[in-house]
């Protein structure tokens, strides 16, 4: 691992997800680097909310109401809508042309 690589290391420390001696460098990393410290730091508090988020259980009917909303909506047919990549390579193509 070069010196460069252990700052890829935040998101797995932060969810306890890395080996004895990758935790082991990543800490005397930490008490160097304040910029990880911070990311790691952000990132716990940003685990523990989707834990909490995660075990919440959402309002009886919920499911019912929104398969009655899909149902109101109306739907594209299958190949209605013309793909966001061949629309910009066009407009491309149209401004390279008239240059």
């Amino acid at each position: 691992m070069t010196a460069a690589d252990i700052h890829l290391l935040t998101g797995a420390y932060a969810l306890d997800a890395v080996t004895g001696i990758e935790r082991e460098r990543f800490e005397r990393h930490l008490r160097e680097c304040a910029v990880c410290a911070q990311e790691v730091e952000e990132l716990r508090e940003v685990a523990a909310r989707l834990a909490v988020a995660a075990d919440a259980r959402p309002e009886p009917g919920l499911r019912t109401a929104v398969l009655a909303r899909v149902a109101l909506t109306r739907q594209d047919r299958p190949g209605a809508a013309e793909p966001v990549v061949r629309r910009r390579w066009r407009g491309r193509a149209a401004m390279a042309f008239a240059a």
